[in-house]
């Protein structure tokens, strides 16, 4: 840990217009021009998918998705939506087309958390808390619907490694998985120091960032020699950002700001 960031100096590389689009399909105008309103019922994370040629290192990200907004970098024009649901509602998946505002729904099978997609933004992995299981989906119209069980309970932060074809699933009952990609085999897990939430693959240092709020650290992991380090950070401090090619925000109320992280 090297410095504390406060909030207000963070910068900001949100492209507002691709913000907008995404508002204007969720929230279409009716025939006398007012928003209508569609049931999103309680939307919890919004991917742009960022797939295709030369973005292998930088999938779309749910959950504070700057990187994936910045300008010029949404390639597909597609967004996903994964909504928890209500008591009325059913959690649901939902993929927008940003041009046609064509608009796919897939019901889940329990409430989601986190979700990726592959290097070429044609698949879409989403954590599902219970059953704690992987959901694949096929984009942007949400076939070939495959359900990956894991092997801990609460299956919650996620990334992807794209050279490797893994995928990292930090589960609330403290572990963390890896599958394969391409057929969901379970390849290998690790311990976790309590629930997760933030979990961040750096492909420049092949490493693994789990955010851990209670005690408050991150526990890295080296996927190919199993090797683990604790960093402490702040109780609570659960959500992170990593910004290429190895710098780790930590964001803490207790400081008021990001801690970080050089070296990730």
């Amino acid at each position: 840990m090297h410095a504390i960031v406060r909030l207000e100096e963070a910068p900001r590389k949100v492209d507002q217009r691709t913000v907008a689009r995404v508002a204007q399909c969720l929230h279409p105008r009716d025939a006398l021009g007012e928003r209508r309103m569609l049931p999103l019922h309680v939307c919890l994370q919004l991917l742009l998918c960022t797939g295709g040629p030369g973005n292998e290192d930088r999938p779309g990200r749910p959950e504070g998705c700057g990187d994936a907004l910045e300008e010029g970098r949404v390639r597909t024009h597609m967004a996903a939506v994964a909504c928890i649901g209500d008591d009325s509602h059913a959690p649901e998946l939902q993929t927008l087309d940003l041009r046609s505002r064509q608009r796919w729904t897939l019901k889940l099978p329990g409430r989601p958390r986190w979700c990726v997609t592959d290097a070429a933004g044609d698949r879409l992995f989403l954590a599902i808390r219970a059953p704690s299981m992987v959901l694949v989906a096929r984009l942007p119209n949400l076939t070939d619907v495959q359900n990956w069980p894991l092997p801990s309970g609460g299956a919650h932060g996620m990334d992807i490694d794209h050279r490797r074809r893994r995928l990292y699933v930090a589960c609330d009952d403290g572990a963390l998985v890896e599958l394969e990609t391409d057929s969901g085999t379970v390849m290998n897990q690790w311990p976790l120091a309590g629930v997760p939430d933030a979990t961040f693959f750096n492909p420049a240092s092949s490493l693994v960032h789990v955010a851990i709020g209670n005690p408050g650290l991150v526990q890295t992991v080296n996927p190919q020699t199993s090797a683990r380090s604790d960093i402490t950070t702040a109780h609570g401090a659960h959500t992170t950002a990593l910004a290429q090619p190895d710098t780790l925000y930590v964001f803490s109320s207790l400081h008021r700001g990001a801690l970080v992280l050089n070296g990730a």
